[in-house]
């Protein structure tokens, strides 16, 4: 639940939740629904891995933009206000990454992580290694009108495909200042 209420405090409040349960046996359901928020949309599905999720989200949305969060992740209160306004003033992106930061058991910050720091076409980038995380990327949802990620990967780097294959097709942009 607190990778929701991070959605939900968000500064750029104009935002549908899409959240995607897949096949959880931890009552979820009542928990979002608990929550009483008219932005959240509750959607379940059989357990079919991330891919498949994400894949169950994306045709879910309506918006203009689109951004995957993980159960186990979390956003600062302007993460989408600092990606999305990078977004609008850099129409010829089709997507936005950021750097991530990783917490020990403690709060505390262990560390930042930075693999990538390049705006462009990325995909030579990205051969060599795989730095953007779902959690950490923002989207026109346009660029994935007909574009999906891979369910045979279910579990095994079916974002770093998805992203890869996505920068043959879009140009990504680094935006350092929104973690």
């Amino acid at each position: 639940m607190e990778a929701i209420s991070s959605v939900l405090v968000q500064s750029l409040s104009d935002l549908e939740v899409v959240v995607v349960d897949d096949g959880s046996t931890d009552d979820t359901e009542s928990a979002v629904c608990g929550l009483g928020d008219s932005r959240l949309r509750y959607m379940a599905k059989g357990n079919g891995g991330p891919g498949a999720a994400r894949n169950f989200g994306i045709a879910q949305v309506a918006g203009k933009y689109l951004a995957f969060l993980d159960s186990d992740d979390l956003w600062p209160p302007n993460y989408l206000a600092v990606m999305v306004g990078r977004l609008e003033e850099r129409r010829d992106f089709g997507g936005a990454y950021s750097a991530i930061r990783v917490f020990n058991g403690d709060g505390g910050v262990e560390e930042t992580r930075v693999l990538g720091d390049r705006s462009g076409w990325i995909a030579a980038d990205l051969f060599r290694r795989g730095f953007i995380w779902p959690s950490g990327s923002v989207f026109r949802s346009a660029v994935w009108k007909d574009f999906r990620f891979d369910e045979a990967l279910n579990k095994t780097c079916e974002d770093g495909d998805a992203f890869l294959r996505l920068s043959l097709r879009e140009q990504f942009l680094f935006v350092p200042e929104s973690r």
